[in-house]
Order: structure tokens, then C-alpha cells, then sequence
């Protein structure tokens, strides 16, 4: 019976052995989307809030050499000194 009750143990071993593994890799797969889904809403963000800047950079240029053409050249930056 000991040989029985071996074989019976390393049997359930195995098949805990593979659940185990089978819920792990389950959870790992639902993990990757949702960083995933985090990581575009944050590179989204980060793009927004760049072309943002970028037009309150343009428009501030662009008034600086309105209100003082003599300083400005045609892109609006100032000559160095």
C-alpha cells in the first residue's frame, strides 16, 4: 500500500504543481492589459499636455514680436546681445 499511497501523493503533487501554474499565468496575462491600458492613457496625457506648451510657446513668441517688431525678427526671437 505505501507504493500506492507514493504514487497518489506525488499525483496530487503534480496536478497542484500545475493549477499553480496555470492561475499564476492566468493573472499574468489579465495584469499586461491593464498596464497596457495605463500606460497609453499616460503616454495620451504626456502628449496633450506637451502640444499644449508647445501653442502657449508659439502664441507667446508671437506676441512678444508683435509688441516689439524692432526687437524681432520674422520668427519672433530676439537678437543676442
Amino acid at each position: 500500500m505505501s507504493g500506492r499511497n507514493t504514487v497518489l501523493w506525488v499525483s496530487l503533487a503534480a496536478v497542484a504543481m500545475f493549477a499553480a501554474l496555470a492561475v499564476t499565468k492566468a493573472q499574468t496575462g489579465g495584469n499586461s492589459d491593464a498596464v497596457a491600458a495605463v500606460t497609453k492613457l499616460e503616454n495620451d496625457g504626456v502628449k496633450a499636455d506637451l502640444a499644449r506648451s508647445h501653442l502657449i510657446n508659439a502664441s507667446g513668441g508671437l506676441q512678444r514680436m508683435l509688441a516689439e517688431p524692432s526687437r524681432g525678427n520674422s520668427l519672433g526671437s530676439t537678437p543676442s546681445e
